[in-house]
């Protein structure tokens, strides 16, 4: 999910994400006015990556973000892996009797 939307990848061998699939989406954001455009639902992000587990080789310095955290990153190899899972509470639809 990102900014409350669900992101569905296009490539073959990928799924919609769900938040109990035990996959990771990695995406990517051009700028800030990307950002904007996202926000107002004018724009999709560039989907990266999904899957089980991740490895990203960075070969210069880019800004990153992880859960609204930002930092710059220099170069290096990222790996990403479940090493436990937490419960993720989603708001059931109501029903009316």
């Amino acid at each position: 999910y990102f900014l409350g939307r669900k992101i569905v990848f296009d490539a073959e061998n990928t799924k919609p994400s769900r938040p109990d699939d035990k996959q990771f989406e990695v995406i990517g954001i051009e700028s800030s006015f990307h950002i904007s455009q996202l926000v107002v639902g004018l724009s999709d992000p560039m989907q990266l990556k999904q899957g089980h587990e991740i490895t990203i080789e960075l070969t210069k310095k880019i800004a990153m973000q992880i859960d609204g955290e930002p930092w710059q990153q220099t170069p290096c190899t990222i790996h990403i892996t479940h090493h436990e899972q937490a419960p993720v509470l989603i708001k059931r639809k109501q029903v009316f009797y």
